[in-house]
C-alpha cells in the first residue's frame, strides 16, 4: 500500500476582476503547507514535484486550471505563488467556490481536495465584480451584469443630465424643446421613430414615424396632462381614442389589406345607437364575412349570436348539439380542431384534432362527473390517462420518493420492505437478500419501508412486470446495523452479513461497487431503519 501524505495548509487570496485600468493588480494565490508521510512526520529536505489543480466540485469533474511547479522542501515546509507560471485563465472568475487539488509526484492526488476560502476585506470586493468602478452607495446604485445585461437595482439613469429625475431621463441640452429620442436609420430613404417635445408647452408631445428627409408618416398624440392618447386627434378624451374622420359614425378601426378581394378587420361603430358593435372581418367589397358582436350593456361577447347569455357564448347554428368551436383549415386532408358538445347528455364533452374527411385521430376527454381526462383514450382509468408518447419539460412527482423497478426474487418468500438485494448470479434478471459484507452485487433497496413509496415505477407491460419494486436511486428507508459502528448522516452505506441489512462502509479497498448510497439519518446502536440517499457505486 502507498504511503498517504498529508497536506497542511494556508491559503491567502488576493485576486480581483479588473480591466485595463487596473492591470497592476495580479490574479495570484499565495500557498503555504507541510508535507508529512503517512505517520505525521515531515518528508526530507528537498526538491518535490508538485502539481496544483482548480475544480468547481469537491470531487471528480475536470480542472478549470492547472500548474506544475519543482519546489523546495526545508523540514517539511513548503511555500508558492499559484498562478505565476501558468496564469488564470478567462474560465477561472472566482465567481464561485473552487476546491484546491494537489498531486506530488507521480503519486494520486491528495484526497479530500481543499476549499478555497476569502480573506476578510475581499467580501468588499463583490460589489465591483466586473465593473472598472465601484461606488459605495447604501442605497446600492452599482452597476451589475447578468449574462449579456447590465442593470442596476436601484436609483436613476440621466443621458443627457448628471441629475436623473426619473428611472430613465434623457435629455437633449442643445435642443430642448425638439427631439429628446430618435431610434432607425439614417439611410435616406427611410424611416425613423423619434419622440418629439416641441409641443410639451401645449400640454401634449408626438411619437412620430418620420421619414429622413423630414415627412411624418405616422403620429401618435401623447397627452401627459389627462394621460390620455390619441390617434386621429389632438384632444383624446379617453385613455385611447382612435378617430377615423369624416365618418365618426362608421369604421373607428380598420386593420388590413386595400388590395381587392382581400379582407380587413373592422370595429364598426354604426350600431352604437342600438347598444352594442361589431367586429368584422370583411371583404374589401364591402361583404362581411364574420362577425362579433360586443356588447357593453351586458358586458357580453356573442359569436354567431347577438344575444349572448354568458361572458363569451359560441353558438354554432343549425347544429349546436354537434361542433361548438371548430379551429383549422377546411382542405381536404388538412386537419382541424373541434370541441363537441354532442355527448354532454353522456356526462362528458370532447376536444378532438379531426381530418376533414371527418376521422378523429387525437381525442382529450373532458369528464366532469368522473373528473378523468384521458389522451388518446375515451375511458380514461385515473385522473390523466395518456396512451402514447409524453414529452415535458419539468415534471414534479409528489407521490413518491425513489426511483424504482420491478424485479422478480429467486427466493420462495417475499423479502421485507427496506432490505438490501444482490443480483442472483443462478438466476439472470432476479434478485435475493444480501447475506454478506462489502457484497459488489449489490442492486439496491426493496421499496416502501417507512411510508416512502416509489415516485417512479419502470415497467414494460407483457416484458418486464410483476415482483417487487427495488429502488435504485432517490430517498428509501433502508433496514440497518450499528455492527460496523454508529451510522451517521452521509456515511457510505453498504452490505452486512446481517441479512437485507446496511452497515457503514468503513474500508476503503473494500467498499468501490459494494457502496448503496449515503445515510440521511442516524442509528447509534442496534438495528433500524436508516434514510438512504440511493446512490449506487
Amino acid at each position: 500500500m502507498k504511503n498517504v501524505v498529508f497536506v497542511f495548509a494556508a491559503l491567502f487570496v488576493c485576486v480581483v476582476t479588473v480591466n485595463s485600468l487596473h492591470a497592476q493588480i495580479p490574479r495570484t494565490l499565495s500557498y503555504q503547507g507541510v508535507l508529512t508521510d503517512n505517520a505525521g512526520q515531515p518528508r526530507p529536505d528537498g526538491s518535490y514535484n508538485f502539481t496544483f489543480r482548480l475544480y468547481t466540485s469537491p470531487t471528480g469533474g475536470t480542472a478549470i486550471w492547472s500548474e506544475s511547479k519543482s519546489l523546495p522542501v526545508k523540514s517539511g515546509l513548503f511555500s508558492t505563488t499559484l498562478g505565476d507560471q501558468t496564469p488564470f485563465g478567462a474560465a477561472v472568475k472566482f465567481d464561485q467556490q473552487y476546491w484546491l487539488g494537489i498531486q506530488v509526484g507521480s503519486d494520486p492526488e491528495l484526497s479530500p481536495r481543499i476549499a478555497l476560502t476569502s480573506v476578510g476585506y475581499s467580501f468588499s470586493s463583490l460589489r465591483a465584480d466586473t465593473a472598472s468602478v465601484s461606488v459605495a452607495s447604501l442605497a446600492d446604485t452599482t452597476w451589475r451584469h447578468s449574462g449579456g445585461n447590465i442593470y442596476r437595482v436601484n436609483g436613476n439613469v440621466g443621458i443627457g443630465t448628471a441629475t436623473p429625475g426619473a428611472t430613465l431621463h434623457v435629455v437633449n441640452p442643445a435642443q430642448q424643446s425638439e427631439s429628446l429620442l430618435r431610434i432607425g436609420s439614417d439611410v435616406p430613404g427611410n424611416t425613423h421613430l423619434t419622440i418629439s417635445t416641441s409641443e410639451f408647452s401645449s400640454g401634449y408631445a408626438r411619437l412620430q414615424a418620420v421619414k429622413n428627409e423630414g415627412a411624418a408618416v405616422g403620429d401618435i398624440v401623447l397627452n401627459p396632462i389627462g394621460g390620455n392618447v390619441g390617434i386621429g386627434t389632438s384632444a383624446p378624451t379617453a385613455t385611447l381614442q382612435v378617430v377615423s374622420l369624416p365618418q365618426q359614425g362608421e369604421s373607428l378601426l380598420r386593420v388590413g389589406s386595400d388590395a381587392p378581394g382581400n379582407t380587413h378587420l373592422t370595429i364598426s361603430t354604426s350600431e352604437f345607437s342600438s347598444g352594442y358593435a361589431r367586429l368584422q372581418a370583411v371583404k374589401n367589397e364591402g361583404a362581411a364575412v364574420g362577425d362579433i358582436v360586443l356588447n357593453p350593456i351586458g358586458g357580453n361577447v356573442g359569436i354567431g349570436t347577438s344575444a349572448p347569455t354568458a361572458t363569451l357564448q359560441v353558438v354554432s347554428l343549425p347544429q349546436q348539439g354537434e361542433s361548438l368551436l371548430r379551429i383549422g383549415s377546411d382542405v381536404p386532408g388538412n386537419t382541424h380542431l373541434t370541441i363537441s358538445t354532442s355527448e354532454f347528455s353522456s356526462g362528458y364533452a370532447r376536444l378532438q384534432a379531426v381530418k376533414n374527411e371527418g376521422a378523429a385521430y387525437g381525442d382529450i376527454v373532458l369528464n366532469p362527473n368522473g373528473g378523468k381526462v384521458g389522451i388518446g383514450t375515451v375511458s380514461p382509468s385515473a385522473e390523466l390517462e395518456i396512451i402514447g408518447t409524453t414529452t415535458t419539460k419539468v415534471l414534479k412527482i409528489t407521490g413518491g420518493g425513489d426511483l424504482a423497478e420491478p424485479f422478480e426474487i429467486s427466493e420462495n418468500q417475499p423479502i421485507p420492505q427496506g432490505a438490501l438485494v444482490i443480483i442472483d448470479e443462478d438466476n439472470p434478471g432476479q434478485l435475493k437478500l444480501s447475506q454478506q459484507a462489502y457484497d459488489k452485487r449489490v442492486a439496491g433497496v426493496v421499496s416502501g419501508a417507512g411510508g416512502i413509496n416509489p415516485g417512479i415505477t419502470l415497467t414494460q407491460e407483457g416484458m418486464l412486470e410483476g415482483g417487487q419494486n427495488v429502488a435504485l436511486s432517490g430517498r428509501v428507508y433502508a433496514l440497518a446495523t450499528a455492527a460496523n459502528g454508529p451510522i451517521k448522516p452521509g456515511d457510505l452505506l453498504t452490505t452486512s452479513e446481517v441479512a437485507g441489512h446496511a452497515m457503514k462502509a468503513t474500508d476503503r479497498e473494500l467498499w468501490p461497487g459494494a457502496v448503496i448510497g449515503k445515510a440521511m439519518s442516524k442509528l447509534e446502536s442496534g438495528e433500524g431503519l436508516v434514510l438512504v440517499l440511493v446512490n449506487l457505486q
